[in-house]
């Protein structure tokens, strides 16, 4: 449960739930690219990436489906033109795709985006050398036999999802902390019993 809080909010600030905000455009209605905003309201944009490398996989009916439930609470100052604060509240995280996945599915994007994007001398040096030049060799992430999407670039999406984590102010330890647990998952599908 993350509390994005913007200590400007005021009590008579009222949350909007459910409502479109057209947070994802600029004003010419175009997409805006990770970075582009300030504050809140860009605090929730920069969250994208991030959120989908984490949460989202490619299922049967879909490349880029979210496995996580979430609830975004907005709230908006008195003018109702301007985000001042925002709650991401996630739920049902599917676990089991982490170890296994039915045929023509992946894992989570972040196990792929790490393997094609992360330096190759860590990867070495945590003995994943050989699973990032061929992601079909890991048992975590070849279940679903589909360990590339067409059209997708994990190692651009990785890039994309570090740029989106120094812009949410992921310390260098918080991101090794990360690197180290992606590391464990994908060894630990290596031991055969």
């Amino acid at each position: 449960d993350k509390d994005n809080t913007n200590t400007n909010a005021s009590p008579r600030d009222t949350p909007i739930k459910g409502v479109s905000t057209g947070i994802g455009s600029n004003v010419k209605g175009t997409p805006n690219k990770v970075g582009n905003n300030e504050g809140v309201q860009g605090k929730i944009i920069q969250a994208s990436p991030l959120l989908e490398a984490w949460g989202n996989s490619k299922t049967l009916r879909n490349n880029n489906s979210s496995r996580f439930g979430k609830f975004i609470e907005i709230w908006f100052g008195p003018n109702q033109k301007k985000i001042v604060r925002c709650k991401n509240t996630t739920y049902l995280l599917e676990k089991s795709r982490i170890v296994s996945q039915e045929t023509g599915e992946r894992n989570y994007h972040i196990f792929y985006q790490y393997l094609k994007g992360h330096d190759v001398n860590d990867l070495e040096n945590y003995g994943l050398l050989e699973l990032s030049k061929n992601p079909n060799l890991s048992k975590f992430l070849s279940g679903g036999k589909c360990t590339e999407i067409p059209g997708v670039n994990d190692k651009d999406d990785y890039f994309e999802t570090m740029e989106a984590m120094d812009l949410l102010n992921f310390t260098i330890n918080d991101k090794t902390q990360l690197y180290q647990m992606l590391c464990g998952i994908l060894l630990l599908g290596q031991i055969d019993f």
